[in-house]
This record gives C-alpha cells, sequence and structure tokens, in this order.
C-alpha cells in the first residue's frame, strides 16, 4: 500500500504551516505519495482522532513554547492511532532555542507506535516580537527545507531506520507558566473579525473584537494579524521578555537536521 504523506500542524502566525507544507511536498513528490494537510491551529480541529496506516508518513510541525510542545496539544496527541507508521517532527522556535521540543515529540510519537525517522529545527519570527528573526522562515530557510525534505527521502529509500538521536534532555525543560496576560485592543479596531477568526483559542468574542475572554496563550497571532495594528501586548512582564530576547539572541541561527 502505497499511504500518504500528512501535514499536521499547530501553526497560529503560519511559520510552522510554511516549513511543514514545504517538507511535505517535496516528500511527496519524492514517494509518490499523496498529501494531505490537517491544520490543528483552530479549536474545532483538535479533539479529533488522527489515524495512521503502514505506508503513511507523519510530518508533525509545532512551534516551540519555553522549550517544550505547546501543552494545548496534549489531547490531541493522545488520540493519535499508529499502524506501523513513519513520522517526521519540526519544531519551529524564535531563535532562542528549542531546548527539549524535538525530544519531546520523538518520545510521545514513539509511545504511541511511530518510527521517527527524522526531526528538524527550524527559525521563525518570534511571537513576542517583530525584530527577533523578523520575517522568517525566509527563503534561506524554505531552501533548507526542501534539502531536508531531500535527505529524508534518500534515507526512505535506504530503510534503515534504526533509533534517532535528536538533541534534548530528560528530565524535560518545565513547561512554562501560563499567563493571565491577553491582547488590548485600541480605538483602530474595525471588528473586522480577522483575529476571532485566527485566535487558536477561541477566546475573541465574534462580535466584538475588542472582548477577549480568559485563556490566552500569548501566541500573538491576533497582534500580527490585525490590518489596521489595532490589537498589542503592553504587560511589563511580556514587554520586558521581549526586550531580554532582542537584547541576548538576534545572532541569526539556521536550521538543524537529525537523519
Amino acid at each position: 500500500m502505497n499511504g500518504k504523506i500528512s501535514a499536521v500542524y499547530f501553526s497560529p502566525t503560519h511559520t510552522t504551516q510554511k516549513i511543514v507544507r514545504s517538507v511535505a511536498e517535496v516528500l511527496a513528490q519524492k514517494t509518490g505519495k499523496n498529501e494531505v494537510d490537517v491544520d490543528l491551529t483552530q479549536p474545532g480541529e483538535r479533539g479529533g482522532k488522527l489515524t495512521f496506516e503502514i505506508g503513511d508518513i507523519l510530518v508533525f510541525g509545532f512551534p516551540v513554547y519555553g522549550g517544550r510542545i505547546p501543552q494545548l496539544l496534549e489531547e490531541t496527541l493522545s488520540k493519535l492511532e499508529c499502524n506501523n507508521a513513519l513520522a517526521i517532527t519540526i519544531a519551529v522556535y524564535g531563535n532562542r532555542d528549542y531546548d527539549d521540543a524535538l525530544l519531546e515529540a520523538k518520545d510521545i510519537l514513539q509511545a504511541k507506535g511511530f518510527t521517527v525517522v527524522a526531526a528538524g529545527a527550524f527559525v521563525g519570527e518570534h511571537s513576542f516580537s517583530r525584530k527577533l528573526a523578523a520575517n522568517r522562515p525566509d527563503g534561506d530557510d524554505l531552501e533548507a527545507a526542501v534539502l531536508f525534505a531531500e535527505q529524508i527521502a534518500d534515507k526512505l529509500k535506504g530503510g534503515n531506520y534504526q533509533d534517532l538521536d535528536v538533541k534534548g534532555q530528560r528530565p524535560y525543560k518545565e513547561q512554562m507558566p501560563k499567563l493571565p496576560f491577553k491582547p488590548k485592543t485600541n480605538e483602530a479596531c474595525t471588528n473586522c473579525m480577522i483575529c476571532a477568526d485566527g485566535c487558536p483559542v477561541g477566546i475573541i468574542d465574534k462580535t466584538d473584537a475588542k472582548i477577549v475572554n480568559p485563556g490566552c496563550i500569548q501566541c500573538n497571532a491576533c497582534v500580527k494579524t490585525c490590518p489596521v495594528g489595532a490589537k498589542c501586548f503592553d504587560d511589563e512582564p511580556l514587554l520586558q521578555a521581549a526586550a531580554m530576547l532582542e537584547t541576548n539572541f538576534m545572532p541569526r541561527k539556521e536550521a538543524e537536521f537529525f537523519l
């Protein structure tokens, strides 16, 4: 059975989506398998069961939150069903570090029965900043994604899937604490609802975008997609975190592959 390439991703600001789709498209071309996209960004897309069969390849991508997989993906990952399928993990981080995220992803997928054949860490614009890794993934990052996919395709031809060694430590880094902060809305807001439609936790009111309920994960999707710049975070701890990151982690980092 030929199987399929499943590009499965959580991507509030679309950086992870770009990398995962690039990898999956090249893999589909190289292997002759059909490609399907599974976007887990919206709340309604994360409740179902994802089933994979022998011959399938899961390309699983996620943004790194404090060196870990986003906690809101835990339920979805717990429902994965694997029947001897292969998997590739992709972590996208904001130019600081991805810490234990790739190792955590590998451990989770292996525990579900997948054989993890490759892992990659890529850089995307940091959610807290427009300066840190600005406008990434850029052309060079997407070229790296294509190279990664080509190297994976070569590995698949060889069929040697020994235990993959990836960066990270156990026990994993502690999860970031949940923060009480949520975005503010200024008078420039036109109530276009782009922010409400794109919110990955569904907390922005669908009739009045100025109303933001508890549960924000500070992904900044609303800030970065607002066409009039009406959304912002002005909480001092977040401003300090952004300033620290921009002071200490501006030098460009490149993609890392584990094969």
